[in-house]
């Protein structure tokens, strides 16, 4: 189940990447919904090895207006103070590449929570679900052309 950065999340994903760019070099972050929003935080923690981050309908301006907000708000009762941190950060200009994808027909976050600050990063609309977005021909070619680039 998607809750969100409970108890410790953080400090796993960013171990993870750490241990994969030692062995391998810098990472690309490809986040779908909330994981885009956990990739964003983790770019901001180690910029140094990540290449770029996309993300997929991954809400960024809050409060995030969602048909699920009151599940989110119950969900975030699970978060360590270093997951509500991030919070406070969430729309902060990122020291990596970003391409964010969003759509006006998402269904489940408003596209609107989804857009980024301008000047930060490409900004790619697309027309389909939330719940389909990463399986969607369209987004599967955006996302390997942008992973392309490094």
């Amino acid at each position: 189940a998607n809750i969100g950065p409970a108890k410790n999340c953080l400090m796993r994903v960013e171990r993870d990447v750490a241990d994969i760019a030692a062995r391998h070099g810098k990472v690309a972050l490809v986040g779908i919904s909330l994981g885009g929003t956990i990739a964003r935080e983790i770019a901001r923690r180690r910029p140094g090895q990540i290449s770029r981050v996309i993300t997929l309908g991954s809400p960024v301006r809050l409060p995030v207006v969602s048909p699920l907000a009151p599940l989110a708000q119950a969900a975030s009762l699970l978060w360590d103070a270093d997951g509500r941190a991030s919070l406070s950060r969430i729309l902060e200009k990122l020291p990596v590449p970003l391409t964010a994808v969003i759509t006006p027909i998402d269904g489940i976050v408003h596209w609107e929570c989804c857009r980024p600050e301008p000047g930060d990063g490409e900004v790619i609309e697309i027309r389909t679900g939330h719940s389909i977005m990463a399986s969607t021909p369209d987004v599967q070619r955006i996302v390997a052309a942008r992973l392309a680039l490094d």
